[in-house]
């Protein structure tokens, strides 16, 4: 600030400002615009790096995905092979069961109903 003295020996001094009105409200608005730029920076960056994360997330999620369908491949492939006839035959002869060489059915009489039968 400049002050300029009315007289060399007083010491009342009449202070100017240097910003009148105007220039104040430059000063403001410019203010309020560097911080609305600086908030706009700040809110890039934040949504850049969240961004970022979610991408590395997602890549985790999808090696997961991947090693889940390979079990599920393997896991469809062996039920096959286990229900499978060679599969089943060799479970049979495991268990010591042997293939019939002949089928004989037994005929039972007709039993008696139990329900009567109306008419």
């Amino acid at each position: 600030m400049t002050a300029y003295c009315l007289a060399p020996k007083q010491n009342k001094c009449n202070y100017s400002d240097p910003l009148d009105a105007p220039t104040k409200r430059r000063a403001v608005y410019s203010l309020m615009l560097l911080g609305l730029l600086l908030l706009v920076v700040f809110s890039y960056l934040w949504q850049t790096s969240s961004l970022v994360g979610c991408s590395y997330r997602l890549d985790g999620q999808k090696k997961y995905q991947s090693k889940i369908n390979s079990q599920t491949s393997e896991l469809e492939m062996e039920l096959a092979g286990i229900q499978s006839l060679r599969g089943l035959r060799a479970k049979a002869i495991n268990l010591g069961l042997s293939p019939v060489a002949s089928v004989a059915y037994l005929v039972l009489p007709q039993a008696p109903s139990l329900v009567a039968v109306q008419n």
